[in-house]
């Protein structure tokens, strides 16, 4: 009878141990789920933080391609009123050639004339 009583009590401790034991492990299992979701957490805060690193620098990206854009469109602009100056000053280079071309010949023809006068001169006051 102490016998049986003991392994009664023995089975009632043993009993108590495996209710126990279901606990932990539930608890662990409870526990292991917890820190996977803060770990999946983690991770998702860690993804979106490098998404949006990601997004700041195309937004960079993005921003210094718009202003080289407007630098080349200035400079575009620039050479366009550049070429324009340029052929308005060959235009008027070209007149100016032009015009000390005919001004050199009519220079010229004035100075025969005067030449051939101040020979006249000489030959008329020669005969004087």
């Amino acid at each position: 009878v102490f016998e049986c009583t003991r392994l009664v009590n023995l089975i009632g401790v043993l009993k108590k141990d495996i209710v126990n034991l279901e606990e932990g492990v539930r608890t662990a299992q409870e526990s292991a789920a917890s820190s996977k979701k803060e770990q999946q957490t983690l991770n998702d805060h860690y993804i979106a933080l490098i998404i949006k690193e990601k997004n700041n620098a195309v937004a960079l990206a993005e921003f210094k391609i718009f202003e080289m854009q407007k630098e080349l469109d200035a400079s575009k602009k620039n050479f366009i009123q550049a070429d324009c100056h340029v052929k308005n000053l060959k235009e008027k280079i070209l007149e100016l050639e032009n015009s000390v071309t005919e001004k050199t010949a009519a220079s010229s023809m004035h100075l025969k004339s005067k030449e051939k006068l101040e020979m006249l001169m000489k030959k008329e006051k020669m005969k004087l």
